[in-house]
């Protein structure tokens, strides 16, 4: 396996360069002074990235927006009947919504709840 070469800027203390060759081989001279070997350990624990931890704001975004997607699953079973009732007029139409009343009333509900749910996620003015 080949070698590499790992290099930090003295400084910032930040991963510079992994290289297949020396950096002396690469830079004029006069640049080498801002930088220092390093081992792969140390340029491994440089290039970590720590986790972020969302604020409560956010999981509490985040929960929303799940509920909001929840209930347009829950909305999209139904959607048949929609597009049923789209299709007919007249005495069809009103048999229809007379059969299914409960569904539609349900339908109501979940798009209130997910108005409200909405709301909650618009900026404060």
């Amino acid at each position: 396996m080949e070698k590499r070469y790992y290099y930090k800027h003295k400084t910032s203390g930040q991963p510079a360069y992994n290289l297949k060759e020396p950096l002396a081989n690469i830079l004029p001279k006069n640049e080498l002074k801002n930088y220092i070997e390093i081992t792969v350990e140390e340029w491994e624990s440089l290039n970590v990235v720590a986790a972020i931890e969302p604020t409560e704001e956010e999981l509490r975004i985040q929960n929303v927006q799940n509920q909001i997607a929840a209930l347009k699953h829950e909305l999209a079973t139904t959607d048949y009947i929609a597009c049923k009732l789209a299709e007919v007029d007249g005495d069809d139409r009103i048999a229809l919504k007379q059969e299914y009343a409960t569904q539609l009333a349900h339908r109501q509900s979940i798009r209130d709840q997910i108005n409200d749910l909405e709301a909650e996620l618009e900026p404060q003015l």
